[in-house]
């Protein structure tokens, strides 16, 4: 059985450059998305590290915008 971990995020539509490094960065780990703001990968070690300090940079840079 292959478990999951899922990444449901919410960014601003401007400035669109977040929006596209927090896509980018899914991609690149081989997320598939789900729906919108929706991604998921197969659970391992890597992954919830990575999804970890994914989510980090996004509470981050979405605190800084205006």
């Amino acid at each position: 059985m292959v478990c999951w971990l899922m990444l449901i995020y919410r960014v601003p539509s401007e400035p669109s450059r977040l929006r596209t490094a927090v896509w980018r960065r899914l991609k690149a780990l081989g997320a598939v998305y789900v729906a919108n703001s929706v991604a998921v990968l197969p659970e391992s070690p890597e992954a919830g590290r990575a999804l970890r300090g994914l989510r980090a940079g996004v509470e981050e840079k979405s605190r800084r915008l205006p």
